[in-house]
């Protein structure tokens, strides 16, 4: 089961993965959601190349390998567009990520994976 979550990539495959877990066993318990979540977070870590997320209190600081396929423009664009996010001269981009996470609520991990999604595009 743990190989399966693993191997997702999108919220397609997080949706296919959650019902066959709840045909089998139920609905699942929060945790399982959240592993399911950052399963979907870490694949879009790696095909942005980031380096390193790092939670500090409220905001998640974000580096990006060298040879991310994120442009410049659009981070800039994304930052300037967002209310506390901000961009140090070292290229650290620091995410407003709010308090810890509650049982159902996506919080941390939906905040990242938000800001991640405009970088993509």
């Amino acid at each position: 089961t743990y190989k399966r979550i693993a191997s997702v990539t999108n919220d397609a495959e997080r949706e296919e993965v959650e019902k066959e877990l709840r045909d089998r066993f139920g609905a699942p318990p929060p945790a399982v959601d959240h592993l399911l979540d950052y399963a979907v977070l870490k694949a879009l870590c790696e095909r942005l190349l980031v380096a390193s997320l790092e939670r500090k209190g409220e905001t998640v600081a974000v580096k990006f390998h060298e040879q991310t396929p994120v442009q410049p423009a659009q981070l800039v664009r994304v930052v300037r567009g967002s209310r506390g996010m901000r961009l140090d001269p070292s290229g650290v981009l620091w995410i407003p990520a709010g308090r810890a996470e509650r049982p159902g609520d996506g919080g941390v991990t939906q905040a990242v994976r938000n800001v991640l999604l405009q970088l993509q595009t």
